[in-house]
């Protein structure tokens, strides 16, 4: 794996802002038959921020025991939401759970191409990167509501056709990650997300044109 390492004083103080303790932001893309076409990682610690980016190339199709029971058992909580709102809080959460193990397992039959770079906090040309990492972090739900497939453009309702879903999970040590999933996201539904993704994917392409990274491969993004 290839590391670019954006290298600033090596003296300079790197804590992050006040408020912003390290955290993690994780974002999939996935096509239209729900399979994931990339995803990417970013870890905000003090002195330094890693992001990794990974392309699924392929997925090795055999019969996988575990992975058919975690499918199996997530579709049979589906089917039996509870209408009870704390209830429903708790089966959201078990189901969350559950989807997160079966990634892990189906994770292990897929072939991604991928790659990483670590900037350092304190160089100037990370700060407007991590302020945007950091407002996103600090960003309340209705930043990431979905907007469906149905938009209003010019008084006039459109369908939104052959969109990718992105899904993004905000994380940091001690707290319940949040979780959210928005369908074909752009700069007048969800702004800020949109500005988060296609600046971490500029980080990596800025040094690595026409890599795994590029538009080509990231459904336009």
């Amino acid at each position: 794996m290839l590391h670019l390492i954006l290298l600033g004083w090596l003296f300079t103080p790197a804590d992050p802002p006040a408020g912003s303790p390290p955290h993690t932001l994780r974002l999939e893309a996935r096509n239209m038959d729900r399979n994931v076409a990339y995803h990417v990682v970013v870890s905000r610690g003090t002195r330094h921020t890693t992001v990794r980016y990974a392309r699924q190339d392929s997925v090795k199709r055999h019969f996988d025991p575990t992975e058919e029971r975690l499918l199996t058992e997530a579709q049979t909580l589906i089917r039996n939401t509870p209408k009870d709102t704390a209830a429903r809080a708790v089966h959201n959460q078990q189901l969350a759970n559950l989807m997160d193990q079966y990634k892990a397992v189906r994770a292990r039959h897929t072939v991604y191409t991928q790659d990483s770079i670590v900037l350092r906090n304190s160089h100037p040309t990370s700060r407007t990167y991590l302020a945007l990492l950091d407002s996103v972090y600090r960003a309340g739900n209705e930043h990431f509501a979905d907007p469906g497939h149905i938009r209003r453009q010019n008084e006039q309702r459109t369908m939104v056709l052959h969109g990718t879903t992105f899904s993004l999970q905000l994380a940091s040590p001690g707290q319940r990650p949040r979780r959210f999933s928005m369908y074909a996201p752009d700069a007048g539904t969800n702004p800020l997300f949109t500005r988060f993704l296609q600046q971490t994917l500029e980080l990596y392409r800025r040094d690595h044109p026409n890599s795994f990274m590029s538009r080509e491969f990231t459904r336009g993004y």
